[in-house]
């Protein structure tokens, strides 16, 4: 076998390496096992940059997604919400509509009766008042002859004496000039006595038009 020569190097001292082959080898060893692991070091640092490259921009894309996935949550509670919301409104829509049709013929009676009692002439009394809305009249020929768009009121007037129906014309006369007034009829007249004392009890109908219902609730639901 061969030995393998030691190059000649010039202008330097002359050095033979006299030691044998086994050690020289383990001296090549022992120079190259720093770079070995300087190289496995530098691997392990770029694989964890690699690593680290690849696994940043899938934390920030499940932040992301979290953050949108908490925002969609939001926003689906609000919807909710709204939801309810409009639920309650349209069940305070269906009520206010019903009670503006349950209310659409009211009529303050009351107040209608304050009214015509102003019209009774000095000397004379309401001594009995009925009031009715449209189609509750009994006598339907009453009825044909003065009909009612808003309201009726029947009412006996009690007059002393024997003038009961000069007392109606002239009740009448200023019950024609309320508000909502149609029309206004005699439909009886009766005469008591009691000992020396005569008074006559005259029955009459007011009729009026739509302009006496309370509309209470006709601006609000117009607003």
């Amino acid at each position: 076998m061969a030995m393998k020569r030691s190059p000649i190097e010039f202008g330097r001292s002359p050095r033979v390496n006299l030691l044998p082959e086994k050690q020289r080898a383990e001296q090549r060893h022992e120079q190259t096992l720093p770079k070995l692991l300087l190289a496995l070091v530098a691997s392990g640092v770029v694989a964890g940059l690699i690593f680290a490259a690849g696994t940043i921009p899938v934390t920030l894309a499940n932040q992301e997604l979290a953050a949108v996935e908490a925002e969609s949550q939001s926003l689906n509670g609000e919807i909710a919400s709204f939801g309810k919301a409009q639920e309650m409104l349209s069940a305070v829509g269906g009520r206010s509509s019903d009670r503006l049709v349950i209310t659409e013929t009211e009529v303050l009676f009351m107040e209608l009766r304050d009214q015509v009692l102003g019209s009774v002439p000095e000397g004379s009394s309401i001594v009995k008042f009925a009031a009715a809305l449209p189609g509750g009249e009994a006598d339907a020929a009453v009825a044909e002859a003065c009909a009612a768009t808003g309201s009726s009121l029947d009412l006996t007037l009690a007059t002393p004496g024997e003038g009961g129906l000069s007392a109606a014309a002239a009740f009448l006369e200023r019950a024609s000039k309320l508000d909502g007034f149609v029309c206004g009829l005699v439909i009886g007249n009766t005469l008591l006595s009691a000992g020396d004392t005569t008074s006559s009890e005259t029955q009459l109908r007011l009729v009026f038009d739509d302009t006496v219902r309370a509309g209470r609730f006709v601006e609000e639901e117009a607003q």
